[in-house]
């Protein structure tokens, strides 16, 4: 497994450390209040999968295409088990999403 993200353009890479920051901001604040087993869960890993990872992601915002980002969070606690689908592009950093 591929733990570098140096095959992405860098407005990729500023793009996935924001999503990451967020995903930990926002696990803090579902565990720092919590009890029991949920106070000492933590994130095991994260894993982009998908497009980005394998390098066949798209840019063709003349068609309306750009690949989004695909994230595994993997966690020490199933019972904070949930699926989430989260749109961040308006909140990414400026800049065309592939540095031109």
């Amino acid at each position: 497994m591929n733990k570098s993200l140096d095959h992405l353009p860098l407005s990729c890479q500023k793009h996935l450390e924001y999503i990451v920051n967020v995903i930990r901001d926002e696990f803090e604040q579902v565990t720092g209040f919590s009890n029991g087993k949920k106070k000492h869960s933590r994130i095991l890993k994260i894993i982009l999968f998908g497009s980005h990872a394998t390098g066949k992601w798209v840019n063709d915002p003349a068609h309306g295409y750009l690949s989004d980002y695909d994230i595994l969070v993997i966690l020490n606690n199933e019972d904070l088990l949930e699926e989430y689908k989260i749109s961040l592009v308006p909140t990414l950093p400026r800049g065309n999403a592939y540095g031109a």
